[in-house]
């Protein structure tokens, strides 16, 4: 579980995050994407400089997945 520091709007839920670890986050959204899965925010720098992207599960629920920078 990662946790990231910053100001939470009120009402919104924090966002399950998965670490991708060394793999490459490119290709998780490729293949996600893929399978027709809503990606709603494309690969882009996290605020650590690492990358991140969103998706949507089948529930409707707001998912991340996280690159840690080299």
């Amino acid at each position: 579980m990662i946790f990231f520091k910053g100001e939470e709007k009120p009402g919104r839920t924090p966002i399950i995050v998965f670490s991708t670890g060394d793999s490459d986050i490119h290709r998780m959204v490729e293949h996600l994407a893929a399978r027709n899965v809503e990606i709603i925010a494309p690969v882009q720098h996290a605020p650590d400089g690492g990358l991140t992207a969103e998706f949507v599960d089948p529930d409707g629920h707001i998912l991340s997945l996280y690159q840690p920078p080299n």
